[in-house]
This record gives structure tokens, C-alpha cells and sequence, in this order.
């Protein structure tokens, strides 16, 4: 029962930790979109195309993490070998780190929609 309920929280807070991602990138996107000065077709595809593999990276590095996490709870668990450090780095470090990031990329994309907003008529 313990192991299932594990396994749940972990894939929970994964889940939760790339929809955020997208959220917080996906709405830095759009500040982008919004503040260039060149808003062709071409322009956007093009820009698009690089903002796709960093959002794509993002959420691999997070199932990464979630991984090399779960893996450390799971040597702990039947194994009985003991990673603390390394679990405290992947199971609260990085996770606060991932969660700082977010909540740069939306004060940067609040800034950034504020000021192109600002020049609209």
C-alpha cells in the first residue's frame, strides 16, 4: 500500500511540476509574441520552432528528476541503501529550482506584456 501511494505522489507532483512548466512557458510565449517587432508568419514558425525543443527539454529534465528521485526512494526502500544527499538535492533542491524558474519566466512575461501593452493606443 505505502509503495502505490508513493508512486502516486511522485507522479503527481511530476505532473504538476511540467503543467506548471508549460503554463509559465507557454505564457512567456505569448509576451514574446506580443513584444516583438517583427509579428510575420515566418517570424513567429521560426521562433516557435526553438521555444518547442527548450519546452520539450524542460519537461524531460523534470521526468528526469522525478526519475532519478523515485529511483533513490526505491534503493532506500527495498534495498536499504541510503542516499540522503542525493535525495534531498533531487526530491527539494531541484524542485525549488524548477518552481524559481517558473515564477521568473512569469514576472518576465508580465513585465514584458506590460510594456508592449503600454504602447498600444
Amino acid at each position: 500500500m505505502r509503495l502505490s501511494a508513493e508512486v502516486i505522489a511522485c507522479l503527481t507532483e511530476c505532473c504538476f511540476h511540467n503543467a506548471f512548466f508549460l503554463f509559465c512557458f507557454r505564457y512567456f510565449e505569448v509576451a514574446e509574441m506580443l513584444g516583438r517587432k517583427d509579428k510575420t508568419l515566418a517570424k513567429h514558425k521560426k521562433v516557435r520552432k526553438i521555444t518547442s525543443k527548450i519546452c520539450y527539454l524542460g519537461c524531460a529534465l523534470i521526468c528526469i528528476n522525478y526519475l532519478v528521485n523515485a529511483t533513490f526512494w526505491l534503493l532506500w526502500t527495498f534495498k536499504n541503501i541510503d542516499h540522503h544527499k542525493s535525495e534531498i538535492f533531487t526530491g527539494y533542491f531541484v524542485q525549488e529550482i524548477i518552481i524559481l524558474i517558473n515564477c521568473a519566466l512569469l514576472i518576465v512575461s508580465l513585465i514584458w506584456i506590460f510594456q508592449s501593452l503600454k504602447h498600444f493606443p
